[in-house]
């Protein structure tokens, strides 16, 4: 079902089993080539770098599912292997719509796949450090106690300059004016956009950016 809201159509989906793949963030990511054009199982295996007879499985299961059709090659393709692509450039899912008892319960399983990717990134890029690898826990001067992932003891993320894994996380409690929460949500916003448009050939990296009201207990 098409309907419009905003920017452009979307389509709404309420099958549990189409729900569970949009909500799966490793599923979710397969559909990025075929939302911009269609696109074969070769080439989309190729972007995601993944084997082709591996994405065919789960190409099979969207296309099951609804989310994805069998389209036309654009134009000028030779190759005539078969070509996907989503079938609305936008989909929804209603809050009604998944098994989540609760609002909090739905952004928790969603967003906690998101960070268990940044924490296995991590996690892979830290691994050479184990014998030396620890937490700092320090009072950083603003009322707040912080910890940070330090490699020796005396370094954190800050303090390293190409000569050590690139990665970084960093936990905060902002007091912000409403007009500051404004701005800063928007600078945020605008840091991202900016080194998506940049994104290409190159090493790939998790990034998790969140910003929300804290909440007492």
């Amino acid at each position: 079902m098409s309907q419009v809201r905003g920017r452009s159509p979307y389509h709404a989906v309420e099958h549990p089993a189409s729900v569970r793949l949009l909500l799966n963030y490793r599923d979710r990511q397969v559909l990025a080539p075929f939302f911009r054009a269609p696109i074969s199982i070769h080439a989309a295996a190729l972007e995601l770098g993944l084997k082709p007879n591996s994405l065919l499985k789960r190409v099979r299961r969207l296309v099951h599912a609804g989310l994805l059709r069998e389209a036309q090659p654009p134009p000028g393709v030779r190759w005539r292997a078969r070509h996907y692509q989503t079938v609305s450039p936008r989909f929804f899912v209603p809050f009604q719509a998944t098994a989540s008892a609760t609002v909090e319960h739905l952004l928790d399983e969603v967003v906690a796949q998101a960070h268990r990717s940044v924490v296995a990134g991590m996690a892979r890029a830290l691994e050479p450090y184990a014998r030396t690898l620890g937490y700092i826990v320090e009072y950083d001067g603003t009322g707040q106690v912080v910890h940070h992932v330090s490699l020796d003891g005396q370094r954190t993320y800050e303090d390293f300059s190409g000569d050590g894994p690139l990665w970084l996380r960093r936990a905060a409690i902002l007091r912000l004016e409403a007009g500051q929460g404004q701005q800063f949500r928007a600078d945020l916003l605008a840091l991202m956009k900016t080194y998506e448009a940049r994104s290409g050939a190159g090493s790939a990296y998790v990034v998790s950016v969140a910003l929300a009201p804290e909440v007492d207990g």
